[in-house]
This record gives C-alpha cells, sequence and structure tokens, in this order.
C-alpha cells in the first residue's frame, strides 16, 4: 500500500521552496500543494519592484517555474483552500468538501496585510499590496493616476512595503509621500542611523516623508479617493492610497486544529522547535506564520 502524501498548504516562497528542496534531497513520494490563490507557488518580495515597475513579467515570479512541478511529479492544486486539518487523524479538508490524508503536513500560509482602520478605507484607490492581484491592479492605478490624475500618491507606512512601493511608484515617475509613525522610517527593526540612511536616500530620490504623522481619515469624492487626513489637520491629495501598516499571520487553520500559538509579543505565529516541527507530530509550519526559537535573542521570532 503507497504512503499518504505530503501535503503543502501555501502558495508562497516557502511552499515552493519545500517541495523543490524534497525533490532535491532524493524525497520521491507523492507531494500535494493546495494554493489558494489560482497561481502556482510564487516569489513575492518582486512585486513591490521589477513586477509593480513593468520591469519583469509574472513568468519570472513563480518559484520554481511552472513546468518544474509537471517534471518531478509534483501535484498543484490551485484556486483551492484547505479549511480544517485534524492533526489526530492526518487529514486535511479542502473548501471543495474532499478530505485528504497525509504522512507528513507542511502549514505554509503566510500572512494577511493589516488595514487602515479609519474612515474612508474603503474609497476606490485605497489598497494594500500582497499578491499578484493586489499588484496588477495597484500598477493599473498607478498608470491612471498620471493618465487621469495628478499623479499623487500617499504610502501610509515607513515599514519595507511601504518604502518599496514608493520607490517603485516614484521611479515611475508619481508624486509620492510616505505618511509614518516613527521619527525616520524603519527604526524600529534596524535603529534610528539606518532609519536616517533610508529616510536620506528616499529623500534624495524625490520621495516625501511625513515623520511622526498620524492618519485620521481618507477623504473622497463619489467613492473615490482624492485625499488622507493627518491628526495635524493637513491634508494630503491622493489619486492613490497604499497601506503599508504590517501584516498578521494566517494562523487561524493551525489554532482551530489545536496548534500551539506563539503569544502576541513574541510574533503571534505557529510555535515550531528548530526543526520547524509544530506542537503536534507529523505537521510542520514554515514562511510568515512559523515563530521559530532564535539563539540570538533567547526567544522565538518571526522571519
Amino acid at each position: 500500500m503507497p504512503e499518504e502524501p505530503i501535503i503543502i498548504i501555501g502558495g508562497g516562497l516557502a511552499a515552493g521552496s519545500a517541495v523543490r528542496t524534497l525533490r532535491r534531497q532524493g524525497f520521491d513520494g507523492d507531494v500535494v500543494v493546495i494554493a489558494a490563490e489560482p497561481h502556482h507557488p510564487y516569489e513575492r518580495p518582486p512585486l513591490t519592484k521589477d513586477y509593480l515597475r513593468g520591469e519583469s513579467g509574472r513568468a519570472a515570479l513563480f518559484t520554481p517555474a511552472l513546468g518544474w512541478y509537471r517534471e518531478n511529479d509534483a501535484d498543484v492544486r490551485i484556486g483551492l483552500s484547505a479549511v480544517a486539518i485534524e492533526p489526530d487523524a492526518h487529514r486535511v479538508t479542502l473548501a471543495d468538501g474532499r478530505s485528504l490524508a497525509y504522512a507528513k503536513l507542511l502549514l505554509a500560509t503566510g500572512s494577511s496585510p493589516r488595514s487602515l482602520d479609519v474612515p474612508g478605507s474603503d474609497l476606490r484607490g485605497v489598497q494594500t499590496l500582497r499578491t499578484v492581484h493586489d499588484a496588477d491592479l495597484l500598477a493599473a492605478r498607478l498608470t491612471a493616476a498620471q493618465r487621469d490624475g495628478d499623479g499623487k500618491v500617499v504610502v501610509i507606512g515607513d515599514r519595507w512595503i511601504g518604502l518599496e512601493v514608493a520607490a517603485s511608484a516614484c521611479s515611475l515617475g508619481l508624486d509620492v509621500t510616505v505618511v509614518g509613525r516613527g521619527e525616520v522610517p524603519l527604526a524600529r527593526v534596524l535603529g534610528p542611523r539606518v532609519g536616517a540612511f533610508y529616510r536620506d536616500l528616499h529623500e534624495r530620490h524625490g520621495v516625501r516623508l511625513r515623520s511622526r504623522a498620524r492618519l485620521t481619515r481618507i477623504v473622497g469624492v463619489d467613492g473615490q479617493v482624492t485625499g488622507v487626513e493627518l491628526a495635524s489637520g493637513e491634508v494630503l491629495d491622493a489619486d492613490v492610497v497604499v497601506a503599508g501598516v504590517g501584516a498578521a499571520p494566517n494562523t487561524g487553520l493551525a489554532a482551530a486544529a489545536g496548534l500551539r500559538i506563539a503569544a502576541a509579543d513574541l510574533g503571534g505565529g505557529v510555535a515550531v522547535d528548530g526543526t520547524l516541527a509544530t506542537s503536534h507530530p507529523d505537521v510542520y509550519a514554515a514562511g510568515d506564520i512559523a515563530s521559530i526559537p532564535s539563539p540570538r535573542w533567547g526567544r522565538p521570532v518571526r522571519v
């Protein structure tokens, strides 16, 4: 009787890398990838950079390349979500009602961007960026802003995603302002000195930064965003608003299955050991959702 497959839930870099590593290390059993998006696993970092700027196409995102899965006998099921896992029974229930047995399970469900919790956040032209669809939508909006509007973009958040989007939009010729809570960008993760370097770098390239600023509402006309209002009372005109205020790990599936979740101050991800094993046998977690022990910091971290 053949052994049950290894099932990987996720469609990002961690999922794609896991499949490739299994085959490279000689595993010749069945591998099934469950990807909620209508795409094979792909890399997200280029979405804010060369892909957003139109310098690379969609094919360059996929990891491994699309033909690799067929050549290496990996079963990828796209546009399909897992809705429940039963660790004791070694089963995964899918959104279409089917149930799959597994020998080992890897959770690589990633994270979801945090939304803006202010009035007007539902206006057209306000968005986050996490998926290929998000990047395509933003690229279209940036083009329209240059063609039909004043080409003004406001980015809320001075973390990595926000700064990368700001840099790309600026390089495309748009008028970009970044609104951040801190004195300098990225200070919480890189410190004030490096944060000041990134502030100066962006300003030299034409990006304006509003430091120590707080968003109070987003304004619009006929359902379309026209600007953002800060706590100071200042209103910044905007044809497009991009929220880059962090992301939360997608741990709902794991939590519902009874897997141990790390405390919020430890990243709030699925708790794993140094081998990425979770609190249940034969279930592993990787990527954005994993809270991994850090020898350097002496506590779990998400990376």
